[in-house]
């Protein structure tokens, strides 16, 4: 669909432009078929991909050895779906229509679909759910990144009372689906999902795979992450990237972010006392008394090409805690360049990166306020404590093969 408030908004200012200085009205001109033409193309890219995975989704019984629709055993079942509508590249509302909902109509399949309008919105919906109403649904989907999807499970926790048995109770009979619709969409990457189609097949075939995740204790609140949680720099790079160059796109925006978090933050390093453990092990004191950087993960590649945990898993019980003491901005830049799939910068940065694999962490500041994000939520904080639930998460990967 055509946004004609930013295609009225293009000629609108080339009818002022044009009024200013006559002598400027070829070029005025020139940008301005430049701008649509731009616009244009990124629209017909996206629709481009509804179209494929439309084509898909009209012969995904047919091709895939799934038998009768009325075989599957989510036939004549209940699912509740959860739709951030301008996630990613903003395909969803699309996609929910003209693909996942006929798929899910053909299988049998009585969908309930809630509709996120803002940030945090999910946590809302979810708190404001009874928990015997979530364990009526045989599964949930997320038609979102990863943000919202994490976003959810706060607001699960909530709906237990804040009740940690309860939630880790709930999450071992609630199945749940992240259908990739964001931007990063670690999470799907990390359960080896091709696209939105291969989700679902995952979900209908029912490929579950079991995950661990982590549970933050951030001053008085209570946060959920089965994915990665960062303090400092990457605090300020989730600033620009998930909030001021968010209008850029990925592409843009994956590489002015970094440059961005590095040269304009004023100061990324904090003072604070780390210390972790794994098991039922003694405790270990962070070697630091400033960081730059501290970062628990869960999945070993956070993009196409870089990975930071080699040989953390989903499922592998423990995560792994990086931690670098506080550094220059320049040698921060060096690091980013460095990033590559085979986790090089272990070895490059031995002396100053440090990583372990751990199962509990804790990190108490000794100066200011200290920055951390959650999936894409940033925040400040005095303390921060994250423990593992091993294999407590239901997750459905991709087809069966």
């Amino acid at each position: 669909m055509v946004n004609y408030k930013r295609v009225l908004a293009v000629v609108l200012s080339w009818c002022v432009l044009s009024q200013i200085h006559t002598g400027a009205f070829y070029t005025v001109t020139a940008l301005s078929l430049l701008c649509l033409s731009l616009y244009w193309y990124i629209q017909r890219r996206k629709w481009l991909e509804v179209s494929r995975l439309e084509t898909i989704a009209s012969d995904f019984f047919a091709h895939q050895s799934l038998g009768s629709p009325k075989d599957g055993w989510l036939h004549g079942k209940d699912v509740l779906v959860v739709m951030n509508p301008i996630g990613g590249s903003g395909l969803a509302p699309h996609l929910w229509r003209r693909v996942i909902s006929p798929v899910l109509e053909q299988a049998g399949v009585r969908a309930k679909l809630l509709v996120t309008q803002y940030a945090l919105h999910a946590t809302e919906l979810f708190k404001e759910m009874e928990v015997s109403t979530l364990k009526r649904y045989s599964a949930v989907i997320f038609l979102c990144g990863d943000s919202t999807y994490c976003e959810a499970l706060d607001g699960m926790f909530l709906a237990t009372n804040s009740d940690q048995q309860k939630m880790l109770k709930l999450l071992d009979v609630l199945p749940m689906a992240v259908l990739p619709c964001g931007s990063a969409n670690t999470l799907g990457r990390a359960l080896c999902v091709k696209d939105l189609i291969d989700s679902l097949e995952g979900v209908l075939t029912h490929n579950v795979r079991v995950a661990d995740v982590m549970q933050c204790q951030v001053d008085s609140s209570v946060h959920f992450n089965p994915i990665s949680i960062g303090v400092g720099m990457l605090g300020n790079l989730d600033i620009y990237h998930e909030d001021k160059f968010r209008w850029m796109g990925p592409a843009i925006k994956d590489v002015l972010a970094p440059l961005a978090a590095i040269f304009l933050a004023k100061d990324y390093n904090f003072k604070a006392s780390l210390r972790y453990r794994k098991g039922s092990e003694s405790w270990v004191d962070g070697p630091y008394d400033a960081y730059s950087h501290i970062f628990m993960t869960k999945v070993h590649f956070l993009g196409d090409d870089v990975c930071l945990a080699p040989g953390i898993e989903l499922d592998s019980t423990d995560f792994q805690l990086d931690f670098i003491p506080a550094s220059g901005k320049l040698w921060f830049l060096k690091l980013l360049l460095s990033l590559d799939r085979q986790g090089s910068h272990q070895q490059t940065y031995k002396g100053s990166y440090h990583f372990e694999r751990v199962t509990e962490m804790s990190l108490e500041t000794t100066g200011s306020p200290f920055i951390w994000t959650n999936a894409g939520t940033v925040m400040y904080t005095n303390s921060l404590h994250c423990i593992l639930h091993a294999r407590r998460l239901q997750l459905f990967a991709g087809r069966k093969k």
